[in-house]
């Protein structure tokens, strides 16, 4: 069993280095990428991620994930640094 992760990042560079760090691992599974907010709804309501791992906002908290167990839509702050 493992944990599927969504990547949402405007910026390539951050998308991909995120994906190598987790792709050392055998428990997690990068399905999918998006670089805006609309291309990143439409595509978790397609592949269902366990997990959203979000652009750092510079004005709201420095983290956030989703977990599918909740309903869709309802963001949870992630812990801080």
């Amino acid at each position: 069993m493992y944990v599927k992760v969504f990547l949402a990042d405007d910026a390539e560079i951050m998308r991909k280095a995120i994906r190598t760090l987790l792709s050392t691992r055998e428990d997690i599974a990068v399905i999918g990428e998006a670089s805006d907010f609309r291309e990143t709804i439409q595509k978790t309501a397609e592949l269902h991620p366990d997990l959203i791992i979000f652009e750092r906002s510079p004005c709201g908290p420095k983290s956030h994930h989703a977990n599918r167990s909740q309903e869709f839509g309802k963001w949870r702050e992630g812990p801080s640094d």
